[in-house]
């Protein structure tokens, strides 16, 4: 050791000092580590979770989101210029919904007489009989139906004729049960334009929304 340079001496007694200086700070990082996965663990461990509950018609929720009637995925249910939707809205918390139909038409004074609704599980059914001509004439135009909705390059034409109906009002347990062997309700609505018959069929499919519960 006498022998060898003082470069050389301090450089033995300092690698003890700076492994020392590492393993403390890779100790400490651990621990913080540890420290956040644990709270975030006791934080995520009182919250609770939730589930939205939705029955929907696909073609009918995406003509809602940017009112494109026009769009070819939806043309079955059009028929002489006018498009059906058949929508469930969930009502008082969730505990019951209503299945209601939505007419839209780019052409003004335009009527359709329903004559009657049938929505259909395995061994459940309700009939809605309305034996009742309605007339299109709420009128929508870009600025009402697009502001913070969609964008204006989905909504070719001036204005929009509509009118909501509803048809069904149904309990939040009837639902459950109802969907506990199938996918999906069927919902038939039959109709009459200028005399001419027709039959629209939808179905309505569950989808489940799940969210955190925060501690307040």
């Amino acid at each position: 050791m006498g022998n060898l340079p003082p470069n050389f001496i301090l450089g033995l007694w300092a690698r003890p000092i700076m492994v020392y200086r590492i393993s403390y700070i890779t100790r400490l990082r651990l621990y913080l580590t540890s420290l956040i996965i644990l709270c975030l663990s006791l934080f995520l461990s009182s919250c609770g979770t939730s589930s939205l509950v939705f029955y929907e018609h696909g073609p009918s929720v995406e003509f809602y989101k940017n009112y494109d009637i026009n769009n070819p995925s939806l043309q079955p249910f059009k028929d002489s210029g006018i498009f059906f939707t058949v929508t469930s809205t969930p009502r008082t918390n969730f505990s019951e919904y209503v299945v209601w139909l939505g007419l839209s038409s780019e052409q003004e004074n335009r009527s359709v007489k329903i004559d009657k609704a049938i929505i259909q599980g395995t061994d459940w059914e309700q009939i809605s009989t309305l034996q009742q001509e309605f007339f299109i004439e709420k009128t929508y135009d870009q600025e009402d139906l697009l502001q913070g909705i969609a964008s204006k390059s989905y909504f070719d034409h001036e204005k929009l004729f509509i009118l909501d109906i509803d048809l069904f009002l149904i309990e939040k347990e009837m639902l459950e049960q109802i969907y506990q062997d199938e996918s999906s309700l069927n919902v038939q609505i039959f109709y009459q334009i200028d005399g001419k018959k027709g039959v629209m069929n939808y179905q309505l499919k569950r989808r489940v929304e799940t969210y955190l519960n925060y501690p307040t």
